[in-house]
């Protein structure tokens, strides 16, 4: 049983594709209230969580302290193995290279989304403060540094990132970097872009 938990209420990053980020960010959970969540899931359910991924509203990387001792909490309280615990990411790259020196066991997902600057810029602003040449620098040294495969997490959007073009764009952009590649069919009649 995997649990999507959220980080903050709202979201600053403001995404075009995301609902979350069209109400602001509002503020940071604490570390209770993170696991909060998984424990509400399991009383509910019945069921033992047994994956967490920091996927529901906010940028966790924006909230890191409360992150990592939710994290460390549900590896040595709730026995969720460090590897099946996924921090999801619009690209934040110091906050990266501060979880590349940790050297932790869990994954890191980057939602990615485009294969070049021009299109990313359109789906998400943190391209322009954090672009896409520097990420991958981010990118290759958590890499290095930890030996971890990174999730790439990419939305297809219909004649905008799912062409063979871009299709290119992203092997070439992705090809020196030791990751996986989510691909996401997104609905498109309720996605607005710019």
């Amino acid at each position: 049983l995997t649990a999507c938990v959220s980080s903050q209420v709202g979201c600053a990053v403001n995404c075009s594709f995301c609902a979350t980020g069209k109400r602001g960010f509002i503020r940071n959970l604490t570390y209770k209230e993170i696991i909060e969540q998984v424990l509400t899931i399991q009383r509910d359910t019945g069921l033992k969580v047994t994956n967490v991924v920091f996927m529901g509203q906010g940028e966790p990387l924006l909230n890191l302290d409360n992150v990592l001792k939710a994290m460390e909490i549900f590896n040595e309280d709730f026995q969720i193995g460090a590897r099946r615990l996924t921090v999801s990411t619009s690209g934040i790259i110091p906050q990266i290279n501060k979880l590349a020196e940790l050297d932790m066991q869990s994954t890191l997902a980057i939602s990615l989304h485009a294969p070049n600057h021009e299109i990313r810029k359109q789906l998400m602003q943190i391209e322009n403060k954090y672009n896409m040449n520097d990420l991958k620098k981010a990118l290759k040294n958590y890499v290095d540094k930890t030996g971890r495969r990174i999730t790439i997490e990419y939305l297809l959007i219909k004649d905008l990132n799912d062409t063979v073009e871009a299709a290119k764009q992203l092997a070439m952009y992705l090809h020196d970097i030791k990751c996986n590649i989510n691909l996401i069919p997104v609905s498109y009649t309720h996605l607005t872009l710019p």
